[in-house]
């Protein structure tokens, strides 16, 4: 049951005073629990599964849909005595998201709203880690004084303003000497009809020349490609050799298995859907099959705003609270690494993943990545899932694409990785440390 006791949302034509009073003595929980927010079982579970993991109670109750968002944010505000800000009633200055910077304040879940009488007057949805910010200010700031609303109040209300700015470096985000935004079509025609054109002049004036440098080349190329594949199986047959080894020594006690030591991270994972119209019930059943801790699971699911097929499937759909919808402003062009990287901004986890729609993970795949994150060297940024076909016995095709993903994904690949060469990435199914992204300048 939830109480109808108001939340106390900041006026059009008032600001609470800027004073500093303590924060109430009572938990999150006992609060919840006086304003009949929560059920008394469930916030006990809450409570035990945030002993064993890195976040926040609110979070929980709402991954888990135990507490509506209206009801946390109301004794958040009894807690932290503070008011809560509707950004969408009383828009902010948006200077002051430019001197944070957009990014930042998605990432944070921070808006500054209004600067008044000297005081700057910011929004929050993680109040316990709104002290831990301020250092980090612009001098500009002065005195600080916190507000609360939610995660998603937030986002809408940097897009309200910051939107069109948002999707244009997403689209610039990758230097151009690096990008195909900066290719030459017509140069590139150019060469190309040049080299078509003196290959046949060669093929006219000296054919058995240019004939043998070609199959000389082409050998070349297949023997080199079928050394580097016999090297790939040597190297993943060890790999195989020792693993078994492992799991020999840990069956006869000889070794214990190792634990991680911390809790696990926040995963999110990138879904991007274009002109899916059954999207809702398949991909979120085959996506409740995750038996990872639902409060630490971050499903965004990218849609074009121009894609009127996938929103009518995903209007009506009732999505959990640990999956979202970003929505990906219209421009010039529609591409996947385009709306990734505009979703990339949204993304909550220490670890970013990929999937796509059709894709149908394990349930212990986010266990299985934590798991190989933990352990593996502070160097290593990405892992590469392996690719199965589900189907592998439809037909004859079926068959064959089943063999050639079994080879690359489970001989070639990790061989090519034991060796220590240049791994190539598929589109889905990988997953990268967050820090190791911004590096890049991700």
């Amino acid at each position: 049951m939830v109480s109808s006791q108001p939340v106390a949302f900041v006026p059009d034509d008032a600001v609470p005073a800027p004073t500093m009073a303590p924060r109430h003595h009572a938990p999150l929980g006992q609060l919840l629990l006086e304003d009949g927010a929560v059920d008394p079982g469930n916030l006990l579970k809450a409570t035990v599964m945030r002993g064993r993991q890195s976040s926040r109670l609110g979070q929980i109750l709402l991954s888990q849909g135990w507490v509506t968002p209206e009801a946390l944010l109301r004794a958040l505000c009894r807690q932290w005595r503070t008011s809560a800000l509707d950004p969408a009633r009383t828009p902010g200055d948006p200077r002051l998201i430019d001197a944070l910077g957009a990014e930042f304040c998605l990432a944070n879940a921070v808006l500054p709203w209004r600067r008044i009488g000297g005081v700057t007057w910011i929004a929050t949805a993680r109040p316990e880690l709104f002290a831990d910010l301020i250092p980090g200010l612009p001098d500009g700031f002065g005195q600080v004084r916190m507000l609360l609303c939610s995660e998603d109040q937030v986002q809408a209300a940097v897009l309200a303003s910051r939107r069109i700015a948002m999707i244009r470096k997403a689209e610039m985000r990758v230097p151009a000497a690096e990008s195909c935004r900066s290719r030459n079509e017509a140069r590139t025609g150019r060469i190309a009809l040049g080299a078509m054109a003196a290959l046949a002049l060669g093929l006219w004036l000296v054919p058995v020349a240019v004939l043998s440098a070609l199959t000389l080349w082409a050998t070349l190329s297949l023997v080199a490609q079928s050394g580097l594949k016999l090297a790939a199986l040597i190297a993943t047959c060890r790999i195989q050799a020792e693993e078994r080894a492992q799991a020999e020594d840990l069956a006869q006690g000889r070794a214990a298995r190792a634990e991680m030591t911390g809790p696990l991270p926040v995963i999110s994972v990138m879904v991007p859907l274009f002109r899916e119209s059954d999207v809702a019930g398949k991909l979120v059943a085959r996506l409740s099959r995750l038996d990872y801790p639902r409060e630490l699971m971050d499903i965004l699911l990218v849609i074009e705003a121009s894609d009127q097929v996938t929103r009518n499937a995903l209007q009506g759909a009732r999505l959990p609270g640990w999956i979202r919808v970003v929505e990906v402003p219209n421009g010039p062009v529609q591409t996947k690494p385009r709306a990734l990287n505009y979703a990339l901004n949204f993304c909550r986890g220490a670890i970013i993943g990929v999937w796509d729609a059709e894709d149908r993970p394990d349930p212990d795949q986010l266990h299985t990545v934590a798991r190989r994150f933990h352990f593996a060297a502070a160097d290593v940024a990405c892992l590469q899932g392996a690719l199965d076909y589900y189907n592998p016995r439809t037909n004859w095709l079926a068959r064959c694409f089943t063999i050639e993903y079994a080879a690359w994904f489970r001989v070639i690949l990790p061989g090519v990785a034991r060796l220590g060469l240049v791994v190539p990435l598929g589109g889905t199914t990988l997953f990268f440390r967050r820090d190791a992204l911004e590096q890049v300048g991700a």
